[in-house]
């Protein structure tokens, strides 16, 4: 799936990384003359969930999220080298530039945008900002020809095997999911597959997302105590209130930044935000940064990770905000806690890697019987070659049988002509 080079990861990633600290600059209090942080697009979601910080130490490198929705636009400055334009699944078939195209780019900018310009003192940091972004259309888009006839169900159970299929260890799942499509049986079995295949599911809640969470509750954590890498994400504003479109059930699992949220249009623009989608996209990019940073973590336990280290909502929350709010830091303590107990390789594997298999009498025995079994064979292709079944002659007893004949031939022949000579003086006489 990935087109980039290893050279230009690298190179992505320490931009990435210089980006996110040139964000971290622009937020401090600017000096008399420095005009730097009038370049950068002020951020309160970054800063809500403290990710700036984070994303200095672990820019997200090496992970790949798909953004299923209306497609993302490769073309904004803000994502150069980072997306792959992948399958279209509306039927629509339709490109960037596209009308309907392009719904999806503010999410995409809010997983892993890096910004742009000089320093990377312009536009828009991500919070994974060195992640890959993996674009599957999956919704027909506004002003898309032929929306209405778009199974948007069907498309997304397609788009949700197609991009684990592909490399994706994150999924963020699109605004029909919040709307129902998500609870579609065929749906439901699509997210249980790739869960249990190692992916990170994330779903917008909405009216029709209730009891995503928790649906493959035990997939890739061997029990069902966490949520499962299955997380139904709410939404909040700048002020710490629930969103008008985010539930107050119990289905959610954490609540993210969702209101007025800053991040790119399709095109080279920039806009805001406002929902569930958004705040999952915040929740996919946080667990970026942990599957980047403890790459030997299951789905599941990185979603527990991103839930345990929530933090309080003011007040005491309430219904809705699930575990409490993201907190990118506590997520990345908690997840450096759970890997300790975790290694990066097999220790068992290792081991018995590192000590033979027999023992060594029992190669030697082995290299014997190899040498006598070929000794064995050697002495039947001898016998069989020098074997005469026939009773043919020797090749030495046939020479000399001819030779013999020849030389018999040749005095029988002077012999004859002998006669002759003698016979002819006679009748001269």
């Amino acid at each position: 799936m990935r087109t980039s080079a290893a050279g230009t990861r690298s190179a992505r990633a320490a931009g990435a990384a210089a980006a996110a600290t040139a964000i971290a600059v622009s937020l401090a209090p600017p000096a008399a003359g420095d005009t730097g942080a009038e370049l950068r697009v002020d951020q309160w979601g970054m800063d809500a969930i403290g990710a700036t910080d984070a994303a200095v130490e672990t820019p997200g490198d090496g992970i790949t999220v798909a953004v299923l929705g209306s497609g993302v636009d490769d073309g904004h400055p803000d994502l150069r080298d980072t997306v792959t334009i992948g399958r279209d699944f509306t039927g629509q078939d339709l490109a960037p530039g596209d009308d309907g195209y392009g719904g999806s780019t503010g999410a995409a900018g809010i997983i892993a945008a890096s910004g742009h310009g000089r320093e990377f003192t312009g536009g828009i940091i991500g919070v994974a900002p060195a992640a890959d972004i993996l674009s599957v259309r999956v919704e027909p888009g506004d002003g898309g020809t032929g929306a209405g006839s778009v199974d948007t169900a069907a498309a997304l159970a397609d788009g949700i095997r197609y991009a684990a299929a592909e490399g994706a260890q994150i999924l963020a799942l699109p605004e029909s999911a919040a709307e129902g499509a998500v609870s579609d049986p065929g749906v439901q079995e699509a997210i249980d597959t790739v869960a249990h295949r190692g992916v990170l599911v994330v779903v917008p809640a909405g009216p029709g997302a209730t009891g995503a969470a928790g649906t493959t509750a035990d997939a890739g954590t061997g029990d069902d105590s966490g949520p499962g890498p299955v997380l139904t994400v709410g939404a909040f504003g700048e002020d710490g209130a629930l969103t008008a479109d985010s539930p107050g059930g119990d289905s959610v699992t954490l609540a993210a930044p969702g209101a007025a949220v800053e991040t790119l249009d399709a095109g080279e623009g920039y806009t805001t935000a406002d929902g569930t989608v958004p705040a999952a996209a915040f929740v996919a990019g946080a667990a970026a940064l942990i599957r980047a940073e403890h790459p030997q973590l299951l789905p599941g336990q990185v979603a527990d990770a991103l839930v345990e280290g929530a933090a309080a909502p003011a007040g005491g929350g309430g219904p809705g905000y699930g575990a409490g709010l993201l907190d990118v830091p506590g997520a990345l303590d908690a997840a450096g806690t759970a890997a300790e107990d975790v290694p990066l390789y097999d220790e068992d594997l290792a081991a018995a890697a590192e000590d033979p298999f027999l023992p060594p009498w029992a190669l030697w025995t082995g290299a014997a019987v190899l040498a006598l079994l070929l000794a064995a064979v050697a002495t039947v292709l001898v016998r069989r070659s020098t074997a005469n079944p026939y009773g043919l002659p020797s090749r030495s007893t046939a020479a000399a049988t001819e030779t013999a004949g020849a030389d018999s031939g040749r005095a029988q022949a002077a012999t004859a002509r002998g006669r002759r000579r003698r016979g002819g003086s006679r009748r001269k006489r």
